[in-house]
């Protein structure tokens, strides 16, 4: 996975942000079956780890995929 990260995070924070994607990828596609690709473009693009743990969040309701809420 290639995850493009905001370049201020300290490698540390990086880390924390690519480890929280991978995890939340899997509950994704867990519970959806395989992702479309420019969904998982968009997602391993976040460089927020809040945003992250909203969508997380968002995984515990979301009955489709489209219940998920990528930001803009």
């Amino acid at each position: 996975m290639q995850a493009l990260v905001n370049t201020e995070l300290t490698w540390g924070e990086q880390r924390e942000l690519k480890g929280k994607i991978a995890i939340l990828l899997r509950q994704l596609q867990r519970k959806f079956g395989p992702l479309p690709e420019a969904f998982v473009q968009d997602l391993t693009a976040i460089g927020d780890t809040d945003v992250v743990d909203e969508l997380s969040d968002q995984v515990l309701t979301a009955v489709t995929l489209n219940d998920i809420t990528l930001p803009e």
